[in-house]
């Protein structure tokens, strides 16, 4: 178990580690722009951080559990069809995005809080990434297909070596450097979008050519109805999902906003760690939703029920250890960007109050995984609703009663510690269905 586990989830979490490395060295060169620069940026992040949940984890995990309940029942065929249904939705959502955030975005950011430069900042970041996100998604469903086929190694070396162009044209283009012009914070959003550019091409190339497991083809295809829902019925609830998930981190940018520029700029830098750790449990859960999509797929619900428990162990115990890491010694992130002794101050509060529940985060994160394989995204997507409204709610009442900032973190824990609990029992539920089918 814990070998097949390793050998799928192995070759994902490496990219990921690598890729939250390249995301850290970014948010380092944004932060030689200054304070502004880094508080523009934190309003951008949550709008950024939902892409690539939704394409990711969202319509991503309904592709990865389509397909691979569909090689479970050795149904080739399907897959192929479902592969292509897929990036036509990859595409669709990318697309709606792109619009949406042309006409919404500066106003978005600046309901978050955003005034004068860093309102500028925001938007400018924004644009760049935006308006070239729905080859995000395409990269992101491409990657997602050969999950579902237990085969994440190609995705993750594409990725691997792509983020090279990242971390050579992020400094490049926001600084200017060799014949590049200096395109300031944007230059950032502009590094993201070329990476995934180069890497989606790479993709396609392969799953259409001999070598590709399932040779795709145009000839004779159609697009089916049937074919959009086995995917939207696990990939919807889970985007929207993802979405009220990013609704309350915008929510509560917006609430620690209040507090200025120096309490945003804390904020931004305590879950840009997040954002590495949720790649890395994420490579374990596209590995969960394969095995368990197969195990599904083959009427094997016991098989099922032990990937999901061994995985959420590991994803409870690599988060948990990190967040008591960083609740103890929170110098050890914060001083890599920056030596505001006020940003450092709210930087180790928050820390030192949400750290500890980390390891809650690991176990639903993983678990909710394991629902994606079993065809299950409904009572996860209730869980987040529930969690959403008790962690806005406290947020609220303490900010409209004279709450501190430090109020608005402990408002955080809370909903994480619900959201992981909560899709402990969820789980339990969703197999408990399977075994009596």
């Amino acid at each position: 178990m814990l070998s097949t586990l390793w050998k799928l989830s192995a070759p994902t979490v490496a990219v990921m580690v690598i890729q939250g490395l390249v995301n850290t060295a970014e948010v380092y060169f944004v932060g030689r722009l200054g304070s502004t620069a880094l508080a523009g940026a934190s309003l951008c992040y949550p709008m950024m951080m939902l892409m690539s949940a939704m394409s990711g984890a969202g319509l991503g995990g309904g592709v990865s559990s389509a397909i691979a309940r569909s090689i479970g029942a050795q149904d080739l065929n399907k897959a192929r069809s479902l592969a292509i249904h897929a990036l036509a939705l990859g595409a669709a959502f990318g697309l709606f995005f792109t619009i949406l955030m042309e006409l919404v975005g500066s106003h978005l950011y600046e309901a978050m809080g955003g005034q004068g430069e860093t309102l500028a900042a925001s938007v400018a970041y924004s644009a760049a990434f935006f308006r070239g996100v729905v080859v995000l998604w395409i990269f992101n469903t491409l990657s997602s297909i050969y999950r579902g086929l237990g085969q994440p190694a190609y995705p993750a070396i594409v990725g691997a070596a792509g983020g090279l162009i990242i971390v050579i044209a992020s400094p490049s283009l926001i600084f200017g450097l060799g014949p590049f012009p200096a395109f300031g914070i944007a230059g950032a959003g502009i590094a993201v979008i070329l990476y995934v550019t180069a890497g989606s091409l790479v993709l396609l190339q392969r799953l259409f050519s001999a070598r590709s497991p399932l040779r795709l083809s145009f000839t004779g295809f159609h697009f089916e109805t049937a074919q959009f829902w086995e995917i939207l019925r696990v990939g919807l609830p889970s985007s929207v999902n993802t979405a009220v998930g990013t609704l309350g981190f915008m929510v509560m940018t917006g609430l620690v906003g209040r507090f200025g520029t120096t309490a945003l700029a804390a904020f931004g830098l305590g879950t840009r760690f997040e954002f590495i750790l949720i790649p890395v449990v994420f490579g374990l859960g596209t590995a969960v939703i394969s095995m368990v999509g197969a195990a599904v797929g083959a009427g094997n619900p016991a098989r099922a029920k032990q990937v999901a428990r061994t995985g959420a162990l590991i994803g409870a115990a690599s988060w948990g250890v990190s967040g008591l890491i960083l609740a103890a010694f929170p110098g050890l992130w914060l001083r890599i960007f920056t030596t505001d002794q006020q940003v450092l101050k709210l930087g180790y509060s928050y820390f030192r109050i949400v750290g500890p529940l980390y390891s809650l985060v690991g176990l639903g994160m993983i678990l909710y995984f394991a629902c994606q394989g079993a065809g299950e995204a409904n009572i996860p997507l209730f869980l987040s609703l529930g969690r959403l409204g008790v962690a806005l709610a406290l947020g609220w009442a303490l900010v409209a009663f004279g709450g501190s900032v430090t109020a608005v973190f402990a408002a955080i824990a809370t909903g994480l510690a619900i959201y992981g609990l909560g899709l402990a029992y969820a789980t339990m539920v969703v197999f408990r269905r399977i075994s009596q089918k």
